[in-house]
């Protein structure tokens, strides 16, 4: 499924078992910025949220850590962060 709508471009697959989820240039005005994962099972976990950190160079993770109000704005703690390994190979001939 891919949406264009004025929440920004996305798009989303089912891979097998997995559910793959792509941000387009989440950097521009009005598009996505972040995926939050709820899960829906007979055991409760917070949501997550996934957002890419481009000064760190790598993924953020976070949960829910608006106290138990219903009231209360939803306000995100950071509980991981992945750096990005990008290998760069090359094939260089020596200067002459």
């Amino acid at each position: 499924m891919t949406d264009r709508t004025d929440e920004g471009l996305w798009e989303a697959e089912r891979v097998d078992d997995d559910v793959r989820v792509t941000l387009a240039y989440p950097r521009s005005s009005g598009e996505a910025k972040a995926v939050i994962l709820t899960l829906m099972d007979v055991r409760g976990a917070d949501d997550l949220r996934v957002t890419y950190d481009f000064e760190r160079d790598g993924w953020s993770i976070s949960t829910d850590a608006t106290p138990d109000d219903p009231g209360a704005p939803v306000t995100w703690s950071e509980v991981a962060f992945i750096e990005t390994k990008v290998t760069i190979r090359c094939r260089c001939e020596p200067l002459p």
